[in-house]
């Protein structure tokens, strides 16, 4: 019951971040959607279910890294360098 509600959430969450132009955001929230379908009660049986258990898993992890990747821009990698020079 639970993940039925989690996917509704996450599926709201995307819709909202894709209507405010947050595309990467929405995209890691309708991720964790399938990761939650992936992990309703009764939707297959047997070796199946840990199947698709292990690929929630994995999708879940694949949205947190959507959502949190920071590209680095060379800007801030320059400044960094500076910053280490004039501190050594």
């Amino acid at each position: 019951m639970y993940q039925s509600f989690l996917a509704i959430i996450a599926l709201l969450g995307a819709v909202y971040c894709l209507f405010t132009r947050q595309v990467k955001i929405g995209l890691g929230y309708f991720i964790y959607a399938i990761a939650f379908i992936l992990l309703l009660p009764n939707l297959t049986e047997g070796i199946k279910t840990d199947i698709l258990s292990a690929i929630a898993m994995v999708l879940f992890v694949i949205g947190t890294l959507v959502i949190a990747w920071k590209k680095i821009a060379k800007k801030d990698i320059a400044a960094s360098e500076t910053q280490k020079n004039a501190n050594a």
